[in-house]
């Protein structure tokens, strides 16, 4: 039978996030009748073991994309990530963004994923007290703009003409996961005019990953709490084009 991701005109989108900003916003993508994302909100805190993640979501061909926010490792568990892995080495795409409890913070160093993501993961995780070990993040205000690489990507492209401009309207990214390219075939898509590394990208003949380190693009289109213009419709746009490419329709 054919893979149901070569044959459907419907790009069918896993999202798992704890509940906040990031996540409002994603969702939002929704509500495109090209793009189908299903949203699994994964408790946080002392309600963490209270999250169940139902195997079926990673059966063969149900899912062309998975995106992973704010959830640790634990929150998947050894079996459902070795299952992800194995759905992303058939075809479908993989991306991961930035949180508290996302890449090495989250528990993925040496994952059942870990050798799909664009990026290295620190062998650190929790402090023995509980804390997040805060320089694996980036605490500042971080301007996006495309890299070289990124200004000729599909994902990065807000405008046919003038397009880093349009990224320099955005408003700032409120922070980051500090993030390197895990080897030389990664291309890093977007950094920050503060030095900072946020978009990376691996394009196999097999699997397409995305590795993320920001975690506040609600900012472009939430003005009311970010007291900026809307920019809903470049907000749109960027995760449009992500999810397209993912899912190799770009």
């Amino acid at each position: 039978a054919a893979d149901s991701r070569t044959t459907s005109s419907i790009i069918n989108v896993a999202y798992f996030d704890t509940v906040r900003d990031e996540q409002e916003a994603i969702r939002q993508i929704g509500v495109s009748r090209q793009i189908q994302l299903d949203f699994y909100w994964v408790r946080s805190g002392e309600f963490a073991n209270q999250s169940r993640i139902d195997p079926s979501i990673f059966e063969p061909g149900r899912y062309d994309v998975f995106i992973i926010g704010d959830v640790p490792a634990e929150a998947f568990g050894e079996a459902l990530l070795r299952q992800m892995a194995l759905r992303v080495d058939e075809g479908a795409g993989l991306m991961m963004t930035g949180g508290l409890f996302s890449f090495a913070p989250g528990g993925y160093t040496n994952s059942p994923i870990d050798a799909l993501l664009p990026v290295k993961l620190d062998a650190r995780e929790v402090q023995n007290d509980g804390l997040i070990a805060t320089d694996l993040h980036y605490d500042e205000d971080l301007h996006m703009r495309p890299t070289e690489a990124g200004a000729n990507h599909s994902i990065m492209r807000l405008a046919t003409v003038n397009n880093r401009e349009q990224w320099a309207a955005l408003p700032p990214l409120r922070g980051a996961n500090k993030l390197q390219a895990k080897n030389p075939l990664v291309q890093v898509l977007a950094t920050s005019s503060e030095g900072a590394d946020l978009l990376f990208a691996v394009d196999t003949s097999n699997t397409r990953t995305l590795a993320f380190a920001g975690d506040s693009t609600w900012r472009w289109c939430f003005p009311w709490q970010s007291g900026t213009t809307d920019f809903r419709a470049e907000h749109q746009r960027f995760w449009r084009q992500v999810i397209l490419w993912l899912s190799r329709k770009e």
